[in-house]
């Protein structure tokens, strides 16, 4: 993951993908890299997307949102899609 541009998530949702897309794993990934979900939101810390778009170690975020639909209050309807 460190030297891919763009990381694609195609798998399915179980209790080893839940919450895979983490912190830890998203910080090493490439600086500016995007990530594009296909699969499920669950997969995914919502908030771990949103602090590596701020922070500029995500370029851009394309994702299926957890819950679905998403609350108003839900952070990625105020992020632009790319940072």
């Amino acid at each position: 993951m460190a030297v891919c541009d763009v990381v694609t998530i195609n798998a399915p949702l179980h209790p080893e993908t839940e919450g895979l897309f983490d912190d830890a794993l998203i910080s090493t990934m490439k600086r500016g890299s995007y990530i594009v979900n296909t699969a499920r939101g669950k997969i995914c810390v919502r908030d771990a997307i949103v602090r590596a778009l701020e922070s500029g170690q995500l370029a851009v975020r394309r994702d299926v949102w957890f819950p679905q639909p998403a609350p108003p209050d839900h952070p990625w309807r105020t992020m632009p899609l790319t940072a």
